[in-house]
């Protein structure tokens, strides 16, 4: 997800110094067009820890359980390498998830995780969505590449 958020980032031009700039922007971006407007300050808060229950509000606002959630889900996407097989690295990926528990994840979405990751079919759907999520953003690079050389009538070949 964090990738995904961050090629689509590049692809348009934005460019994002650091990663408070990336969750204020994210969040003011969201937060004018009307359809994302209550998606906003989930992706306000989305990389605070949990920080052993502390993690549920921050200078005095509280955080939506959906911004821990999308956290757990973005540690996970980074944890996994893509150049080896999901099934290889799952136990290795749940070991380092579970060392983070009430630290940086709240416990329960630690607990529903684990039992999950169980599941042959979770960790094959995980890598199935990415590689759909690839898909559709090397067709939108492909896609603006070929607007921009009609636009200025070149060939990048």
């Amino acid at each position: 997800m964090g990738y995904i958020a961050l090629k689509i980032a590049e692809e348009i031009g934005f460019s994002i110094e650091d990663q408070n700039s990336i969750l204020i922007s994210g969040f003011l971006l969201l937060r004018r067009f009307p359809p994302f407007k209550d998606i906003s300050k989930i992706v306000r808060y989305h990389h605070f820890a949990w920080n052993h229950g502390n993690g549920v509000e921050f200078m005095g606002k509280s955080v939506p359980l959906a911004s821990h959630i999308i956290h757990l889900a973005d540690r996970i996407d980074i944890l996994i390498n893509a150049d080896r097989h999901i099934l290889l690295q799952s136990e290795e990926i749940v070991c380092r998830i579970k060392k983070c528990k009430d630290s940086l994840f709240a416990p329960q979405l630690v607990e529903a995780f684990e039992s999950l990751s169980k599941r042959e079919y979770f960790w094959l759907d995980i890598i199935s969505i990415a590689t759909g999520f690839a898909k559709i953003l090397d067709a939108f690079s492909a896609n603006k590449l070929t607007k921009l050389n009609k636009k200025c009538n070149c060939s990048m070949s």
